[in-house]
C-alpha cells in the first residue's frame, strides 16, 4: 500500500461522501422516503458498511485497506424513508427512495445539495460520484455474529491451507514480501550465491485439529492456533501471537512488526 493511502483514503471519503454533506448544487430535499407505489420493490434498512472504494484513476481500496487505516464510513437506512450518514468526522440524516433497484440519497434538509443515486443488488449498495465507485454492504446481524463466532470457536478447522506472506510494516514503512525477496536475489546474484526459492519461503499453513506451521526463509516450525470470530491467537514453541482474520487475509502484529499474510 502506498504510504500516503491513509491521506488519499480520507480525501476520497471526505469528497464523496461530503457531496451530500457539505456541497451546493440545488435544493432537492422536497422529495424523498419510499412511496407506498414502491412496496412490491426492493427494500432498505439497517446498516450498510463501506467495504470497496475506487478512485477516478483507477486505484482500488478493499475493506482491508479502509479498516486498516481508520476510514469507517457507513449509511443507515432507518423508517420512513430516512437514513444516517457517517464518514470521517461528518455525519448526517435526509431522506431516499427506491425505484425499482435504483436508490437516490437526498442530502440533509438544512443543506443544498446535490442528489446521489445508486444501485442495489443483493446485501450490497453501489454508489457512484464523478468517476469514483463505492461498495457498501449489509453485515449480518448481531445474533448471525453470535452464531458464527460460535461456530469458529468450536471449529477452527475452518481455516486452513497456506496463507503467503503478502506485506510487512515496521516502523511506519510498508514492503511488499515480493519486493523483499527480489532485493535479496539481487545481492545473491551479484555474489554470484546459489538459491531456490524455497529459500525465501515465507507463510502460515493450517492443518487439521489446531495445528499449524510456519515457515520462515528455510526453517520451519509446528504450532497450534485458535479461531474467536475475527480473532486468532498461535503459539509457537510456548509464546503466543494474536492477530486478525479479514477475508482472505491474516494481520499478525509482534514486536512492533505488522505482517499480513494472504491466502
Amino acid at each position: 500500500m502506498k504510504k500516503n493511502t491513509k491521506k488519499i483514503l480520507a480525501l476520497l471519503l471526505v469528497f464523496i461522501l461530503g457531496t451530500l454533506i457539505l456541497a451546493g448544487c440545488g435544493n432537492n430535499n422536497s422529495v424523498g422516503g419510499n412511496s407506498k407505489d414502491d412496496d412490491d420493490k426492493v427494500k432498505l434498512s439497517g446498516k450498510y458498511t463501506l467495504v470497496s472504494l475506487k478512485d477516478r484513476y483507477g486505484d482500488e481500496y478493499d475493506e482491508y485497506d479502509i479498516e486498516e487505516m481508520g476510514q469507517i464510513a457507513y449509511i443507515e437506512f432507518l423508517s420512513g424513508g430516512k437514513y444516517r450518514m457517517s464518514s470521517e468526522g461528518y455525519s448526517a440524516e435526509g431522506k431516499f427512495k427506491i425505484s425499482g433497484n435504483t436508490v437516490t440519497i437526498y442530502p440533509p434538509e438544512e443543506r443544498d445539495g446535490e442528489a446521489l443515486k445508486g444501485k442495489i443488488n443483493g446485501k450490497k449498495l453501489t454508489l457512484e460520484q464523478d468517476g469514483m465507485t463505492m461498495i457498501f454492504e449489509k453485515k449480518s446481524d448481531s445474533s448471525a455474529r453470535s452464531n458464527d463466532k460460535q461456530q469458529n470457536q468450536n471449529n477452527s478447522s475452518k481455516l486452513s491451507g497456506k496463507y503467503l506472506a503478502y506485506e510487512m510494516t515496521q516502523d511506519g514503512e510498508i514492503i511488499k514480501w515480493t519486493d523483499y525477496v527480489k532485493e535479496i536475489k539481487e545481492m545473491y546474484d551479484e555474489y554470484e550465491m546459489k538459491y531456490s526459492d524455497s529459500d525465501f519461503a515465507f507463510y502460515l499453513e493450517f492443518l487439521k485439529d489446531g495445528k499449524c506451521k510456519m515457515v520462515f526463509m528455510g526453517d520451519s516450525e509446528e504450532g497450534t492456533f485458535k479461531v474467536d470470530g475475527k480473532n486468532i491467537s498461535i503459539t509457537f514453541d510456548g509464546e503466543t501471537q494474536t492477530g486478525k482474520i479479514n477475508g482472505n487475509k491474516i494481520i499478525i502484529e509482534a514486536d512492533d512488526v505488522k505482517v499480513v499474510f494472504q491466502k
